[in-house]
């Protein structure tokens, strides 16, 4: 008891002056650590558990609020990344079907031949994917195959083969595609774009 009061007197007296403000945080803790140390080291379990007491309500605080609150600002962020991207893809598209239909339905129809005579022929060398192949044609060709067809036949130029239900049509959705199939079709797309005006 008498350590314990010389301790506070001893720490007193080399403490006089008025500790800072609660508003300087950093300040008030080194003063009052450097004060209350010798009195601290005389109770080490009680000061282990203060510490650990301490660590857990700031494991807490960091788990419970500051988590959650990055979280969410993560969250709005990522949405907002996420709107932009998706802005940006549709712009994407627009401006590339725009693009598209600004050359001459003539030279659409014949790229759109060659590209399926050139499909046909990777096709034909590489048997054993017939059902990779197959899957991607109907992805990258069949709209546009259909997509032609129609606006030519806006232009004034038709071929009865290429109606909806003829046969070459009929082939095409069979499963899978057969090379002869996509170069019967694509012959059959050149003698449509020959009806057009250059």
């Amino acid at each position: 008891m008498w350590e314990m009061e010389h301790l506070c007197m001893v720490n007193k007296s080399a403490f006089p002056q008025e500790p800072p403000p609660f508003s300087e945080l950093p300040k008030w803790f080194v003063y009052h650590l450097k004060k209350d140390w010798p009195i601290m080291k005389t109770a080490p379990l009680g000061l282990t558990a203060f510490t650990g007491l301490i660590m857990l309500v700031a494991w807490l605080f960091i788990w419970k609020v500051v988590v959650p609150e990055k979280n969410e600002q993560l969250a709005s962020k990522q949405a907002v990344i996420d709107a932009k991207e998706a802005t940006i893809q549709q712009l994407q598209t627009t401006l590339a079907v725009n693009g598209l239909n600004t050359f001459p339905l003539k030279k659409r129809a014949n790229t759109l031949a060659d590209q399926l005579e050139k499909y046909a022929d990777s096709m034909a060398a590489d048997p054993q994917k017939q059902t990779d192949y197959s899957e991607l044609f109907i992805q990258r060709f069949q709209g546009r195959i259909g997509t032609i067809i129609y606006d030519c036949d806006q232009q004034g130029a038709h071929l009865d083969e290429l109606d909806n239900n003829s046969p070459a049509w009929q082939a095409l959705r069979s499963y899978p595609v057969k090379p002869e199939y996509i170069h019967n079709i694509a012959n059959l797309i050149r003698k449509l774009a020959a009806q057009l005006k250059d």
